[in-house]
């Protein structure tokens, strides 16, 4: 090869790289792929409506549910499980699978448990939430704060 070939390569080279660059940078980050993870099971969302049905209320309810390597968040009657990376939505308790179910109904029945043990600890923010069997509430910063018979009883 002589030495125009060499540079007539070179600078095609040149040019599909930067035809590939282009073509890399103006495609939308937020376009659908096949092997997105994340499945959505909602047609619409309807908001949360107050006693007199008649305006959606200001107050947003959610609940989180940490059942081990599973989470499920209840959001405005929207079920978000996130289980093992997988995350997965569900419009309302009916759509939800047994499976899911079974856990947010054994760590309810956990929390209203009453008797001698009946305390329930909640984990918010990193700040731990002991309700005593009264009712009351105390506050940890950490877990180590927690007396440790509280925390045979809890099972932590």
């Amino acid at each position: 090869m002589d030495l125009f070939g060499i540079e007539t390569l070179i600078y095609t080279a040149i040019i599909l790289s930067g035809i590939l660059l282009t073509w890399l940078f103006l495609i939308p980050a937020g376009a659908p792929s096949r092997n997105n993870r994340h499945k959505r099971h909602i047609n619409s969302h309807r908001p949360l409506v107050n006693d007199f049905g008649k305006k959606p209320a200001d107050i947003s309810v959610m609940e989180v549910f940490d059942y081990g390597p599973i989470k499920i968040m209840h959001e405005n009657g929207l079920y978000t499980v996130n289980d093992s990376g997988i995350v997965n939505t569900f419009k309302s308790w009916r759509y939800l699978p047994v499976k899911y179910q079974r856990m947010v109904k054994d760590i309810d029945q956990r929390s209203v448990k009453s008797g001698k043990d009946g305390y329930f600890l909640d984990i918010i923010n990193g700040v731990y939430h002991l309700t005593l069997p009264n009712g009351k509430t105390k506050r940890y910063d950490t877990l180590n704060d927690i007396p440790k018979e509280i925390r045979a009883i809890v099972g932590k």
